[in-house]
């Protein structure tokens, strides 16, 4: 079942739930990231980072797919010096800007760094690919993605984990881990960009990252 990847869609990216729904949803998914190494995958790419910026330096970042953007605010609390601007296909919370991440409303070089989180296994080869080369365009520095790895031990703990959550949490959330890449795939789609490296971290959790040089 998971030699090859799921191209089902999540009920998220087809149906609108109800708001109530929506914020229980988003609140689940803060709670891992929060705990379970969504904030430290991110987090340890720009602890690489960090040293290169100077105290007085002011760095600009686009969070493509934010949802609720609670990994954005986590960062700026790490380190005052991140700026982050939110975009998301929903208007919600600190969604500054409503868009279309495979082509994004600004220009070359608008932003110092592009990240994302769970963010990836919704596309499609095609999709990572044109994302790819969206997210090189407006970042001057560099980008760090973060998202699942596709192993049977996630998948397993996902099922159990979502055991009593709600409908769309409880349906979506082991279909992340069949959507998923596996690090090889990652990086033969990277290939085109050669400053973009993976690590796995944490809770199963692997980012793909670097800096231009």
């Amino acid at each position: 079942m998971l030699k090859t990847r799921s191209l089902q869609p999540e009920r998220l990216d087809i149906e609108t739930p109800p708001p109530e729904l929506l914020e229980r949803s988003y609140r689940f998914l803060s709670f891992v990231n929060r705990r379970l190494g969504g904030v430290g995958a991110t987090r340890s790419a720009f602890a690489e980072f960090s040293p290169r910026w100077k105290p007085s330096d002011r760095i600009r970042v686009l969070d493509v797919a934010s949802g609720s953007a609670d990994i954005p605010a986590a960062l700026e609390q790490w380190d005052s010096r991140l700026q982050f601007t939110c975009l998301d296909l929903r208007a919600a919370g600190r969604v500054a800007v409503v868009g279309n991440a495979l082509r994004l409303p600004f220009r070359d070089g608008a932003f110092d760094y592009v990240t994302s989180s769970l963010f990836l296994h919704h596309l499609s080869d095609e999709g990572l690919a044109s994302a790819l080369k969206e997210f090189d365009r407006v970042a001057r520095c560099g980008i760090v993605m973060n998202d699942l790895l596709r192993r049977a031990r996630l998948f397993l703990w996902t099922k159990f984990f979502t055991l009593f959550a709600n409908e769309f949490v409880r349906h979506d959330g082991p279909l992340s881990v069949r959507k998923a890449f596996t690090v090889p795939e990652l990086l033969r789609l990277a290939a085109p960009f050669p400053y973009l490296k993976t690590r796995v971290c944490f809770g199963h959790r692997v980012i793909l990252y670097g800096e231009k040089t």
